[in-house]
């Protein structure tokens, strides 16, 4: 891992007894907005979705929207490339991985992002489409300052 990335990993069990918490893995990650230290947040989240069960299909979805949100917070999301800040934190239960990805971008529309015409395919403009069809729930929140993006994977 380079040391672009600041690592203040916390995966681990909560070690609370609870059938609420109890399974409970958590794992935060600040990185500045490079693109070698998105590309390593990438991989963390897919080493933490493995860890939490996640294979196949699912794991592929799970790499392909966040890998969307990442590019997205780094290209439109971080503006003073490599001193804003994106930060990624996953959960993961046995039923379920979700991620969050925050970042310092100014506010947008989500719901005005137009839907891509699958059969002009195109290099840009897809990310927020692609979340939404690879991951079960998608929110996203704007103006908070930064925008968040929350993205939840059925396991089981």
């Amino acid at each position: 891992m380079s040391e672009a990335v600041e690592n203040t990993d916390r995966w681990s069990g909560t070690g609370q007894k609870d059938n609420f918490t109890q399974g409970i893995q958590i794992a935060e990650f600040r990185v500045p907005s490079d693109a070698r230290a998105v590309s390593e947040l990438r991989e963390k989240a897919i080493g933490a979705a493995l860890q939490a069960g996640a294979k196949g299909d699912v794991l592929c979805d799970i790499q392909i929207a966040v890998g969307e949100a990442l590019t997205n917070a780094y290209k439109h999301g971080s503006p003073h490339k490599g001193k804003s800040e994106i930060i990624m934190t996953c959960v993961a239960c046995a039923r379920a991985f979700a991620v969050e990805v925050l970042d310092e971008g100014p506010p947008f529309d989500p719901n005005s992002a137009a839907l891509p015409d699958l059969e002009k395919m195109r290099e840009n403009g897809m990310g927020i489409y692609l979340m939404r069809e690879a991951m079960d729930v998608v929110e996203i929140e704007c103006n908070l300052p930064g925008n968040r993006v929350r993205m939840i994977k059925w396991l089981r």
